[in-house]
């Protein structure tokens, strides 16, 4: 992980292995915290899927989770919730995870088979998660573990990555069709269907 400043510099944050850190993909600051999805290997049953957190100022370890081996895993993307929950997507296994930054474990909110392939992933302001996987996005109440589909009358919306909430819309990247694109989906009051994009 590297860090570049407001002068251009660039320099290593974290060097590669520091702490058992592998392949890092989704990151996000909260607190003066960097938190981060690794995963180690070549998608096998023993490879490793972790989250990372280290402390801005001094890059120290803070703490760090091990998803238990013996599954397909891929800690894709993460967002942190209201109460500081952090939120996953997991590619491979098709599935939600969740991380209590009190707890030493990893708790596996939901899995399902729409969620195969769950990339970028947001926290609505009514706290429910927004994830797009390869059936377009979805929103999940963290409460009940429902899935409901959130409809776009034009088309499929798949390969978002990068997924933000911003000002009743949805901002992310789409990387797996050509030209890639930076795209906004503007919501409905309620946040459960999109009614424009650009």
């Amino acid at each position: 992980i590297i860090r570049i400043d407001k002068h251009n510099k660039v320099t290593d944050f974290i060097k590669s292995g520091k702490e058992g850190i592998g392949q890092a993909l989704g990151m996000k600051v909260s607190q003066g915290k960097l938190w981060v999805c690794s995963n180690t290997g070549k998608g096998n049953a023993q490879d490793q899927s972790m989250v990372h957190v280290f402390d801005l100022a001094s890059g120290d370890l803070v703490n760090k989770w091990i998803l238990p081996a013996g599954e397909i895993h891929l800690f894709n993307d993460l967002a942190i919730d209201s109460h500081g929950n952090v939120i996953i997507s997991d590619s491979d296994y098709g599935a939600i995870y969740r991380v209590n930054p009190k707890s030493s474990s990893i708790e596996l909110l939901i899995k399902d088979d729409r969620l195969q392939y769950a990339n970028g992933i947001t926290i609505a302001p009514d706290d429910a998660v927004i994830v797009n996987t390869f059936k377009g996005f979805f929103k999940i109440n963290t409460a009940t573990h429902e899935l409901k589909a959130l409809p776009f009358a034009n088309y499929y919306v798949i390969g978002i990555d990068g997924l933000c909430f911003y000002e009743q819309s949805l901002v992310g990247i789409q990387n797996v069709t050509y030209p890639v694109s930076i795209n906004q989906y503007r919501l409905n009051a309620t946040f459960d269907k999109i009614e424009s994009a650009n």
